[in-house]
Parts: C-alpha cells; structure tokens; sequence
C-alpha cells in the first residue's frame, strides 16, 4: 500500500500544533506496525523532514520535494491543479491539514482521500485568519470534509462539530486523539512562582483577556512576585497583544519567550505552577496535554474540546469573565495537590499505543 502524506503546508523546521500532530505520529511508525506500506512524502526543499518529524530510518519511504511553492497561494494551485495529475499509483492520500486537492476524485477513482481535522477554527472565531485566508479555509474545510473518504477528527467535541457544521455523515467522521509519545507522568515537585501558556500570538488565543486577568490576580491578591510565561511565534495581528502588555503596565511579569524548541519549552512548563490555556475554540488544546504530563493542572476556557481534554485535572473558566479567571488563579495554587490527582486517570484516555493503532486501521480500511 502507497501512501501520499502532503506536507507542503510546513514552510519552516519551527513546527507548532498540527505539527507536532504529524511528528507525533512518525514517531510512533516502525517497520512492524507499517509491514506492507510505503511512503511518498511531498516537502519543501528547505525542509529537513525526516529529522523535523522524527521519522524511522527503516520505514519504507521517498522524499518528494516540491520546489517553488513555499508562497501559500502557489501552493494552493499547486494541491489542486497539478498535484491530481501526478498521484497515479498510489493508493491513499492523507494530510494531516484539511487541504487536499479537491479534483482528485475525477481523475483517480482508486485513491483512497482522508483529511485531519483539527478545529473548526474559522467558523466560530472570526479573526483567527486575515479576512481572504479565513474565506479560503472555511471553504477547503468543507468541500475536503465532502471529497474525503474517511475525515480524521482529534476530539470528540471536533468530531460532532464536523458533523453538524459540514453536514457529514458520522460513520465517515474517526477520532485520533493528540497524544505525547514515549513520555510518562513526571511527578515533580519544582512549582515556581508562575503561569505558562503556548499558543500564536495572535486575537483568537484570547490573550487580552488572559492578559488583564493576570492583571487583576496581581493587583487583588498582591502577588507581584508571579510572573506569566507566554511560548509561541508571533501571527497574525500580535502588536495589539505586545501593545496591550504595555499599557497594563505588565512588562515586568509577563514574559514573551518566541517560539522555543521542545526541550527549553518543557523544562518551563515543568517548573510552573500551572498552564493556563483560554482559548474561545479549540479542536483539542495540546499544552493543558502536554502540562499534565509534568504533573501539572491547567486553568482552561469552558468551551469547546478543552473541558473534553482537561477532565477533572484543572478548572473551567468562562474566557471572557476576567475576574473569574484571576480567582481560577488563586484556587489552582490553593487546591493543586487535588487537581493533579486526577492527572493519571486523565492521561489514560491519550495512550499512544491506542491511538497510533487507531491511526493505522484507518488507513488500511
């Protein structure tokens, strides 16, 4: 069985969510549980793809390099006007964004089409993208969902939004859960006086309101020794975020990092006090994941997949209720040892084990 896995959507070795999503699962891929596949993989050619996405010496794989399409709209006319005419032989097309080429289906019958789907993202949050960007995903999302064979959703609450937005049936809809390879519970006790949180710099991350509770839980509870870290590039519409920083007169507490390698990223989120994620929508919210496995609870919106992926391992705020989070600051910390006790039972629901097999009898079916 051939398998086209598209990665042209990735411009740069700084991987984020989706990302991590697709190394995650290389990882996870050896010569036993992939007997009998092979892999085509499309790429930039600036990329260093199998260091990026950790993928296995032994598996069975050809590196296809795609030049001159590192601009996004070459690259879409590329996915849908070229790239349908150069799959014949293959047998199935994933991509781990929802963009696969829409014509496909007219000219190869036989290949077999399935999307991840992460969120849905653009439909609930109207500046997530500049306004030509969000037309252009809001549609791909819906007619890929449409073409695709099988759509791959990372949480229930995606799967179901998936359904009822793009009006697909429930038996085409699958879940691969996020999950963090190769890694166990780290039960450390090293809690230093601040918060983090990992996102994009950008409006739909919710990091005025973040901001302006921290604020208040400074200022209310006189805890000016607190700091909160914030891990990610900068997107779209990020100097409203640095602006308001300022103006808040926050400059000495908040700290903006960039975007970090995984290593420095975890050692901050192990020596915290508690990841704080306020999201207005997720698809499934990979930090509060990635902080529990550091034994860490999370302070995270009331909306969408993160009160599916949290559990009983943080508490839930309203995102626009600034007070409600400041005070959700100040319980984490008086009720941590509590929190943290669900984290275990929490985790079991992301085994990897589960969900790379899951992953793989998708493909095959």
């Amino acid at each position: 069985m051939k398998i086209v896995v598209n990665l042209l959507n990735f411009r740069s070795e700084n991987i984020a969510g989706v990302g991590y999503y697709m190394k995650r699962i290389f990882e996870l891929l050896d010569t036993q549980n992939t007997k009998g596949f092979s892999f085509c993989i499309l790429q930039l050619p600036n990329i260093d793809v199998r260091h990026v996405f950790s993928i296995n010496q032994g598996l069975d794989v050809e590196f296809r390099e795609v030049r001159y399409v590192s601009n996004f709209f070459l690259r879409i006319l590329y996915e849908q006007f070229v790239l349908p005419f150069k799959l014949s032989g293959c047998d199935v097309f994933y991509s781990p964004t929802p963009a696969v080429p829409i014509l496909l289906p007219r000219f190869n019958k036989k290949i077999k089409i399935i999307p991840t789907i992460h969120d849905l993202i653009p439909f609930y949050v109207k500046k997530k993208y500049p306004f030509l960007s969000s037309l252009y995903v809001r549609w791909i999302t819906k007619t890929s969902a449409r073409v695709a064979d099988t759509v791959i959703a990372v949480s229930e609450n995606t799967r179901k939004d998936i359904i009822k937005i793009i009006g697909i049936s429930e038996q085409k809809v699958k879940i691969v859960y996020n999950f963090i390879p190769c890694k166990t519970l780290d039960k450390s006790s090293i809690s230093n006086n601040y918060f983090v949180t990992v996102c994009t710099i950008e409006p739909g991350k919710n990091l005025h309101n973040l901001l302006k509770a921290f604020k208040i839980y400074l200022d209310k509870y006189k805890r000016y020794d607190f700091k909160l870290y914030i891990i990610g590039k900068n997107g779209w519409n990020y100097k409203e975020i640095y602006r308001l920083c300022a103006d808040s007169g926050l400059q000495n507490n908040v700290v903006f990092t960039g975007y970090l390698l995984e290593d420095d990223k975890n050692l901050l989120i192990r020596e915290s006090m508690a990841m704080v994620y306020l999201s207005m929508y997720e698809g499934f919210g990979l930090p509060p994941l990635e902080a529990m496995y550091w034994n860490k609870p999370s302070i995270v919106s009331n909306t969408s997949s993160l009160p599916e992926v949290v559990g009983n391992a943080g508490i839930l705020c309203n995102p626009l209720d600034t007070g409600e989070i400041a005070q959700a600051m100040l319980d984490i910390i008086k009720n941590k040892e509590e929190y943290c006790s669900y984290i275990p039972q929490q985790l079991q629901k992301y085994d990897p084990t589960i969900q790379i097999s899951n992953f793989l009898q998708i493909i095959k079916s």
